[in-house]
């Protein structure tokens, strides 16, 4: 056997080995950028359509970061928005109507099956125009969302940055719509259910007896949300308690119930409302929690919304939420429960709340005053 003796590459082999080595780092590069080009982006705000705007969270808020900031830049801070994934489901819309110190904020949410969403690329401009044509029809109309429609499974958020949603009105004539956007009228004896909320980190400050003095009087006082009702509608609507009822693990008792859920505050408001509700619904064995009360008032433990929120409240729903002692403040329960009626803002020429005659302008944050009615 005779062994071979190595011989050095010659010139023009090393050149061909640097070559192939150039090459494969090249593909690796084109491989990596083709991953990179089929993950989702982060949506970003579009400058060319005034129904899309730049996305901040109410995290971010709450951190008192910069508000202007999109959500690619606020991504270190809000890391929760990892793992989009795709939303083709039509869902119901519900305009809501917050409460702040800041300002009035409307938003735009939907439901499927009852699980609520959170629509924050959507501007007020366009839900505001939309409700003003007769298309966006709140706790009605249903949305048809663009493809590009993205979903933060534990934020309950959807996110998209091309053409609004679509509208669908279940194919309604035009005098149909717009009959829909007057305001109808309310009366008789309507049902209030208000729940208490027992997070991993914190619970409703008032207890289930103060909740039922500033709610319904049960300590004889002469304003909250039974009284004024009933004074400011000359007695036309009678606000009730939720009738009682014992679920597996707590009851319904002077149209009170606190719902234990097992996240804590800062899952945020949406994640928070679908826990509730869906802890209510198993609790009671009902499907929905519209079976047991006309209205329910969500009463949040505190840390669950931002600090400079108060209330807000599904316009032509049944629902509405409070910032923990909101929950106490007549002005900010009728005003609220106000929406469910479909009552919009009462307001002057300069500001939205600037109106102070009616509780559908400005609220108050107290539990005593003032004895206002609608306007």
């Amino acid at each position: 056997m005779t062994s071979k003796a190595f011989t050095a590459p010659s010139l023009q082999n090393k050149k061909s080995l640097l070559l192939c080595i150039l090459c494969l780092f090249w593909n690796l590069g084109l491989v990596q950028s083709t991953i990179n080009s089929t993950l989702p982006s982060p949506p970003e705000s579009s400058s060319s359509d005034s129904s899309i705007v730049t996305l901040t969270t109410r995290y971010d808020k709450q951190n008192n970061s910069n508000n202007n900031q999109s959500l690619s830049a606020n991504l270190n801070l809000y890391p929760n928005h990892a793992g989009l994934i795709p939303f083709e489901e039509d869902c119901i819309a519900h305009v809501t109507h917050m409460i702040g110190d800041d300002g009035p904020r409307t938003q735009l949410m939907c439901t499927v099956d009852g699980i609520f969403y959170l629509l924050p690329t959507v501007s007020e401009e366009w839900i505001q125009e939309q409700t003003v044509l007769g298309e966006l029809i709140s706790d009605e109309t249903v949305m048809i969302l663009p493809g590009d429609a993205m979903l933060n499974p534990r934020t309950y958020e959807i996110f998209f940055n091309s053409e609004p949603p679509s509208l669908w009105n279940h194919e309604m004539e035009e005098r149909e719509r717009r009959r829909k956007l007057r305001r109808l009228a309310i009366t008789g004896t309507k049902t209030v259910l208000v729940v208490r909320v027992q997070a991993t980190d914190a619970t409703t400050t008032s207890t289930a007896a103060q909740l039922g003095n500033f709610v319904f009087g049960d300590d004889g006082s002469t304003l909250n949300l039974k009284v004024q009702t009933g004074a400011c509608s000359h007695n036309q609507v009678t606000i009730n308690k939720a009738t009682a009822r014992t679920g597996s693990t707590t009851s319904i008792a002077n149209g009170i119930v606190t719902i234990p859920v097992s996240i804590a505050t800062s899952a945020g408001e949406t994640t928070m409302i679908n826990t509730i509700t869906t802890n209510i619904k198993i609790e009671f064995g009902v499907s929905a929690v519209s079976d047991l009360a006309d209205y329910a008032m969500y009463c949040f433990p505190p840390g669950t919304m931002a600090t400079d929120a108060v209330a807000y409240a599904v316009l032509n729903g049944f629902l509405s939420f409070y910032n923990d002692e909101a929950c106490t403040y007549p002005s900010a329960q009728i005003h609220e429960i106000g929406h469910n009626y479909n009552m919009g803002h009462s307001s002057d020429s300069a500001q939205e709340y600037g109106d102070k005659s009616g509780l559908m302008g400005f609220s108050y944050k107290y539990t005593d005053i003032p004895y206002m009615c609608f306007k």
